[in-house]
């Protein structure tokens, strides 16, 4: 049985009352998620070092901070002598990723590391083994509110796969974007077990009771199984079949069947042709 982990996002959150904010996810949330943010390697301003580290001494619940700055080598290790339990950083801010990595473990604190939109799966795999966590983006980071990027699941399934193959059970595989109630299962079932929510948690009238929701909801979405691939195509086969006949029937209604009938074959087709790009946009 999987675990999975909710991380509330303090970037929807009210600044000025972050310790109330905090407590109010605080019976149902494993983690808070620190978003530090310097205007430059995105373009948003959050927190500077001290700020931060008022935040972190303040919260009742351990801190995961998410490094969205420049020179991550030297903010990565000044992050891993707070009180925070986990650092991660760029791989697109690192000039030495393994010597970071090991300097956030070296003060006791878990590493992880993130990858934007944009960068392949791949730059990933050589830190596999000094890593704690991995954080696969599904929004461009800077903002809180986007919409989640299905196409990232490819990500997500390639690092389950090899974090299975290497018996690394100990590594967290995060998603950070665009989670709610709507998208947390699409995540789970592609292998994801950690999870940041901002708007999703904090614009809801109950902020703990939505953590409980969302973890229950990828819980629920793991018990049930992955989509295999032939599962997939059958069942997007028996929605084109649907589709064109309802299409068909709207269209031609009862009359001309002879005509109608390639009707309904066009529009088949046509729906087929639809649903494979819709599939291959996931």
């Amino acid at each position: 049985m999987r675990t999975f982990r909710i991380f509330p996002s303090i970037l929807n959150a009210n600044f000025e009352k972050l310790p109330e904010e905090i407590e109010r996810v605080a019976a149902t949330a494993d983690y808070i998620h620190l978003d530090v943010m310097d205007n430059i390697f995105v373009p948003n301003f959050t927190f500077d070092l001290e700020r931060s580290k008022e935040i972190i001494d303040a919260s009742s619940l351990p801190i995961d901070v998410h490094l969205m700055v420049v020179n991550a080598d030297v903010a990565g290790i000044q992050y891993a002598q707070t009180n925070a339990s986990s650092v991660t950083v760029h791989f697109e801010a690192c000039e030495n990723v393994s010597r970071t990595l090991h300097g956030i473990r070296d003060h006791g604190k878990r590493a992880g590391l993130a990858i934007k939109p944009g960068t392949p799966i791949s730059a990933i795999e050589p830190f596999l083994a000094q890593l704690d966590m991995v954080l696969v983006m599904t929004v461009e980071p800077g903002f809180g509110g986007q919409k989640f990027m299905h196409e990232m699941m490819s990500k997500v399934e390639t690092a389950r796969q090899w974090l299975e193959k290497e018996n690394l059970s100990d590594v967290w595989l995060q998603l950070d974007g665009g989670i709610s109630l709507e998208t947390i299962d699409i995540g789970a079932r592609a292998g994801a077990d950690t999870f940041v929510a901002g708007s999703a948690v904090y614009k809801s009238e109950n902020p703990a009771a939505t953590v409980a929701a969302l973890r229950q909801s990828a819980s629920d979405a793991f018990a049930r199984g992955q989509i295999t691939m032939p599962r997939v195509f059958f069942a997007a086969f028996l929605r084109s079949v649907i589709a064109a006949y309802v299409m068909w029937i709207i269209k031609c209604g009862f009359i001309c069947r002879a005509r109608s009938v390639s009707v309904f074959f066009a529009i088949f087709l046509e729906t087929r042709i639809l649903c494979f790009v819709s599939l291959h946009s996931l």
